[in-house]
């Protein structure tokens, strides 16, 4: 079983999500929008420290928390390789992603495996997460599959869902 925590954050409320295996002390940080006093204090509140920040893609209201929170945390970033340019030239502090995604990879991050799916609309080169084993954006996207779920929370079926903030 899963723990996610959804934290809508910013003003487009972009959803970042928390995800960390049940009982565990570490968390995958999925998209942390533009708040990393909040990420950091709701990892602080659950007993739970960063192992990694994945992206989906390369827009600002999902990358100006990257950099404070990888750096506090300690930890490597992954983000699509067409998208990585975004966070590498962002005014509000620029980073240098770790590993690039071309999408079809696992990345196992806080004990988790996700699978990256390739899932242009949204942003050119978009590449959700998703923890292998539950719905993927291939399967749970919308009828055209152009875009992955709005709230991937909702449709990985083995997971606990919580909100914060």
């Amino acid at each position: 079983m899963l723990d996610v925590i959804q934290l809508p954050l910013g003003a487009y409320r972009t959803n970042c999500y928390l995800v960390a295996r049940e009982g565990a002390s570490a968390a995958a940080v999925i998209d942390p929008g533009d708040a990393p006093d909040t990420v950091l204090s709701v990892l602080a509140d659950r007993a739970w420290e960063a192992a990694g920040v994945l992206l989906t893609h390369g827009h600002h209201d999902h990358l100006g928390a990257v950099r404070r929170v990888a750096e506090a945390a300690g930890v490597d970033v992954w983000m699509p390789r067409g998208e990585a340019g975004d966070l590498r030239g962002l005014a509000a502090g620029p980073y240098e992603p770790d590993h690039l995604l071309d999408g079809g990879e696992l990345v196992s991050v806080a004990g988790i495996d996700f699978d990256t799916t390739p899932v242009p609309g949204h942003s050119p080169r978009r590449s959700p997460t998703t923890p292998r084993g539950t719905c993927s954006p291939a399967t749970c996207s919308s009828p055209d599959r152009s875009a992955a779920p709005t709230s991937p929370a909702a449709t990985w079926p083995r997971c606990s869902r919580a909100s914060a903030g």
